[in-house]
């Protein structure tokens, strides 16, 4: 049953913030028409969208939750074609997507995507900064078995940006138990795409011993965080090509 525009818009004003608007909004998504841009004109047979680059080097696909936005963006200049999200997105999956870019935007990243099509939600990330809670230490978590650790090892690869990867049981002032984290080395303006691919990565995968509850991103143009690499699990190193 196809999700009308009112509950759509209904749904994206209630958000502001609240987790369970949010989950309904990109469930509804899934079913919602949406609008894309394509070439005016085009005989190669296929059907290929209009993508654009940003600042950061990105490469975004646009598209829009309403037609009268689509019409605008579009200008004369490209066609607008008109489908459910859930075709959207399993057309494009592994392109990253970017919705309503001239207004309430927000990107979606393709193991966000796979996600929301194979399990039919999308939950927010929760961010937490670390410097908030007093003083942060590590200590060696639980070993994983090697099929776990090559199945993240590859996730962390697949998304891209990171330098290195580690595992290591995160402590706060604020918290009674250690929790598992998965501490990524990433340039900063690549660290919110490296974080939420990976948050839906570990949403996928049943809670065990020893496996990251977590994301923590470290920028790669500063000093790792004191007693990190003593203790922590070695995962990733791009250059080293322990991948």
């Amino acid at each position: 049953m196809t999700v009308s525009q009112a509950r759509l818009n209904a749904l994206m004003e209630a958000i502001g913030g609240h987790e369970k608007a949010e989950v309904e909004f990109f469930r509804a998504l899934l079913d919602a028409i949406v609008y894309a841009h394509v070439p005016p004109s085009d005989d190669s047979g296929r059907l290929r969208f209009i993508q654009f680059i940003a600042p950061e080097g990105d490469t975004l696909l646009p598209f829009f939750t309403d037609q009268a936005k689509a019409d605008f963006a579009a200008r004369g200049h490209a066609k607008v074609v008109a489908m459910t999200g859930r075709e959207l997105f399993s057309i494009t999956l592994g392109a990253t997507l970017i919705m309503n870019p001239n207004d309430r935007w927000c990107r979606l990243y393709p193991h966000e995507l796979l996600a929301l099509l194979q399990r039919g939600d999308m939950p927010p990330v929760d961010q937490t900064d670390l410097s908030t809670h007093g003083s942060v230490g590590f200590t060696r978590p639980a070993p994983l078995c090697q099929e776990d650790m090559r199945a993240l090892r590859d996730a962390v690869a697949n998304v891209g940006h990171v330098r290195k990867a580690f595992l290591a049981d995160l402590h706060t002032d604020q918290s009674e138990n250690p929790e598992t984290a998965l501490a990524v080395i990433v340039p900063k303006e690549h660290d919110e795409r490296v974080c939420r691919s990976l948050v839906a990565v570990l949403r996928g995968t049943s809670p065990k011993p020893g496996f990251p509850s977590g994301v923590m991103a470290l920028n790669s143009a500063e000093d790792l965080p004191d007693g990190l690499e003593t203790v922590a699990i070695l995962l990733y190193d791009a250059a080293a090509g322990l991948n």
